[in-house]
């Protein structure tokens, strides 16, 4: 945690994973294998949070209180989880990933009423996925809209009892959200304010007064970013945004020499879309299709690498589980339905592990 006088770029990025990772690499008197495999370990127990997050959420979504026990192996459907980059590797897209499930469950809470507790609780967790990547922001863009819509519908309703302590309540918990996100998050922005006077270093530095900032760092900028995994910035790197979101899992977004053009991420969540319409009160259920949609969105336009994707795996796993709960209580023909598209999905992703 310093000032890089160079300005180097990775440096001044959110670096939550550094932060936990920093304490293996603490411990006194060991190798560097021990320290690494230490590390390693606060992933793994890490991901082992995060699947055990997605019956909760299974159950909440599907409205069963028994029958998610086992949902969270749909985190598996996925096989991009067993690929060079995108498994436990020791970086910070699963650490990202543990977020996802607390997020949408307090959502969920704050929801209803708009409760300035639930709202301050979900204002913490909007800040986990910030603090650990900017590529995760795809977590936050969804929930944080819905808080703010809510809060809008609340506050027209108490105009019209003409209610004071009515208006006050979606006041107090939308601006809860948004002090207690921007507080959980100061160790970032405000270190980074300190160090380069941009909150965002280096990205937005046309809008902030950005120190170090020479001529040549805009062309290095514009390597770190990463143009090729980026979406096009004019309409028709919109069209392409809004396309991908349907053909995300059939076409791969990854180095084509490792495994050529074989889809590694899962394509369930884009299949299960239409079962939303016979699924009875699925409310729940389409406004996490719908995040997890506008985190794809988000995700390809800001950099499309597969391995991005795992930040969002857990509503995708969470999302698909409960369609198949909800299915399989239709009859035998959906029941059918349930287990060919999973067997296919199995079958499809079979060789992904031992690549």
């Amino acid at each position: 945690i310093s000032r890089y006088d160079e300005g180097w770029f990775p440096g001044a990025v959110p670096h939550l994973a550094s932060y936990l990772y920093s304490w293996a690499f603490s411990v006194p008197k060991k190798a560097l294998f021990d320290q690494i495999e230490l590390a390693a370990h606060v992933e793994f127990t890490l991901f082992l949070a995060t699947l055990a997050g997605i019956p909760p959420l299974v159950r909440r979504l599907a409205r069963s209180r028994g029958r998610a026990r086992v949902s969270w192996l749909a985190l598996f459907a996925f096989p991009g989880i067993f690929l060079y980059d995108s498994s436990l590797l020791g970086a910070a897209d699963h650490i990202a990933a543990f977020f996802a499930v607390p997020i949408f469950l307090t959502l969920l809470r704050a929801w209803p009423a708009l409760d300035v507790r639930w709202s301050t609780l979900f204002g913490v967790m909007l800040a986990g996925p910030l603090l650990t990547k900017y590529t995760a922001v795809g977590l936050v863009i969804f929930p944080s809209l819905a808080i703010a819509f809510r809060g809008v519908v609340l506050l027209v309703r108490a105009l019209r009892s003409g209610g004071k302590d009515a208006v006050k309540a979606p006041l107090l918990a939308v601006a809860a959200v948004f002090v207690t996100t921007l507080v959980a998050t100061s160790p970032h922005w405000l270190q980074n304010v300190v160090y380069y006077r941009n909150p965002v270093y280096p990205f937005a530095a046309a809008w902030f007064p950005s120190r170090p900032w020479t001529p040549d760092t805009a062309d290095r900028f514009w390597a770190f970013t990463g143009p090729e995994w980026s979406a096009e910035r004019s309409w028709k790197g919109v069209l392409a945004t809004l396309k991908a979101m349907g053909t995300y899992s059939f076409i791969p977004n990854d180095w084509p020499a490792f495994h050529r053009d074989l889809p590694v991420f899962g394509s369930l969540f884009t299949l299960t879309v239409p079962c939303l319409l016979f699924l009875k009160r699925p409310w729940r259920l389409a406004s996490l299709y719908a995040a997890g949609h506008v985190a794809i969105l988000s995700w390809y336009w800001v950099f499309h690498q597969d391995r991005y994707l795992q930040a969002f795996l857990p509503w995708m796993a969470a999302g698909i589980a409960a369609v198949a709960l909800g299915a399989w209580q239709l009859g035998w023909a959906s029941r059918v339905a349930v287990v060919a598209l999973g067997s296919a999905q199995l079958i499809w992703g079979g060789d992904v592990p031992f690549i």
